[in-house]
């Protein structure tokens, strides 16, 4: 266990032993976890604060926060401006606006579309394919973590799953990325465990995506040489 976990976890348990008052901060409260609970209720309060203001944000100005969040490689479940999309979906005009906004065919569209995919299946679907294809492609090869996409051995997030949903015009641009070997890592300990036991390669996603679009067996081998193998009969 690393030195400083286990000093953490010593600390704890001190503070529960009998004798010692946990239920207000005092002289002999613990300082790690005064400090602890500071950086929580901080953390906490940051949140609500950015939340409030979003909901003053007007269409194009939300807009513009969904592309910053894209360009940052915010996920999803990460953004807070997207949770703040999602919220406003039966707000009077509010979806054609959405879909009216995104226009640039790059990854800075990609929370905004992704928005648009869960709250107005039909106003996504009006869109044009090869727009999707490229925002989320462009998305793909531009990931420093690739959490917006899932693991390819285990899930599929929303952002492959919407690739996988435009068929042969992703696979089109897909094939590209066979030869993109740039590694592609994930956060979080059991995800990045996982990223580390395959040595994932943006490559390895377009494989996987390829045999998921084509509904061949796509669970991935460990072993990187047979995954190059697999890459060479679909180039």
């Amino acid at each position: 266990m690393p030195p400083r976990v286990r000093r953490l976890e010593l600390v704890m348990i001190a503070a529960l032993m009998p004798g010692c008052a946990t239920s207000q901060p005092n002289d002999r409260t613990p300082a790690v976890v005064q400090q602890g609970d500071s950086v929580a209720a901080q953390a906490q309060l940051r949140r609500l604060q950015t939340t409030e203001q979003l909901k003053k944000l007007t269409v194009p100005e939300l807009a513009r926060a969904l592309a910053d969040d894209s360009l940052k490689g915010r996920e999803p479940f990460n953004s807070l401006t997207f949770s703040e999309a999602l919220r406003r979906k039966d707000a009077p005009n509010y979806l054609q606006d959405l879909s009216d906004s995104l226009v640039a065919r790059d990854r800075s569209s990609l929370l905004g579309l992704l928005a648009l995919r869960r709250t107005a299946p039909e106003l996504y679907r009006r869109k044009d394919p090869s727009f999707k294809v490229d925002v989320l492609i462009d998305a793909l090869k531009n990931s420093r973590y690739f959490n917006a996409f899932g693991l390819p051995h285990l899930r599929w997030e929303e952002a492959a799953q919407a690739l996988i949903d435009e068929g042969e015009a992703a696979v089109t641009e897909l094939k590209p990325l066979l030869a993109d070997n740039r590694p592609a890592a994930v956060w979080g300990s059991e995800d990045y465990a996982e990223y580390r036991r395959y040595d994932y390669r943006v490559q390895d996603y377009a494989l996987a995506l390829i045999l998921t679009i084509r509904k061949q067996p796509s669970v991935l081998p460990v072993d990187r040489q047979e995954r190059l193998r697999l890459m060479e009969r679909l180039r």
